[in-house]
């Protein structure tokens, strides 16, 4: 899948959980790509500085 296939997808995907949330679904990140599906910011660290099951012992 090339990079333009995978915005596209990812376009479609916000296009659709927009209808479905409807008023749940934010406005805040409407420009950001890497959002969950409230359309809520995802932050690169997020699952690293949350999770510590696989870190040190």
């Amino acid at each position: 899948m090339s990079g333009v296939e995978l915005l596209l997808r990812l376009l479609e995907e916000h296009h659709k959980n927009r209808l479905l949330f409807k008023s749940s679904y934010s406005d805040d990140y409407t420009d950001y790509i890497y959002v969950d599906k409230l359309s809520q910011r995802i932050k690169p660290g997020y699952i690293r500085s949350t999770s510590n099951c696989f870190g040190k012992t």
